[in-house]
């Protein structure tokens, strides 16, 4: 369901050294930015050894570190400081958070506020 801002990502390539999800953002509330046709030209892109001891509250690390990178999508409206998606950054906590309970990394992630 779409309300106000939210997005959705799904797994686009998993193998032995990566995980990459492809995902979409919109917020009906700005105007060019509602994205009615979900187009996911976003990229998050994952090395597998994120996976191995995760730390899901700490997560910015893996940014830093070059473990994980963020290609924003064309319809990011809000930048973290450092100039990434916030949509995306959601989707990493997100992501960690059901992994770290599940221990499995979910096919697809859907964020609706």
């Amino acid at each position: 369901m779409e309300l106000g801002v939210g997005g959705e990502a799904e797994i686009l390539l998993i193998d032995d050294d990566n995980l990459i999800y492809k995902y979409y953002s919109y917020n009906n509330n700005m105007t060019g930015y509602e994205n009615k046709s979900k187009v996911a030209d976003g990229l998050i892109k994952f090395k597998r050894s994120c996976f191995k001891h995760p730390d899901y509250i700490n997560y910015p690390k893996y940014i830093k570190k070059g473990l994980i990178k963020i290609e924003n999508s064309y319809n990011c409206w809000n930048v973290s400081d450092d100039g990434y998606d916030m949509m995306a950054i959601r989707f990493i906590g997100r992501l960690f958070q059901e992994y770290h309970f599940e221990r499995s990394i979910p096919k697809k992630l859907a964020i609706h506020y």
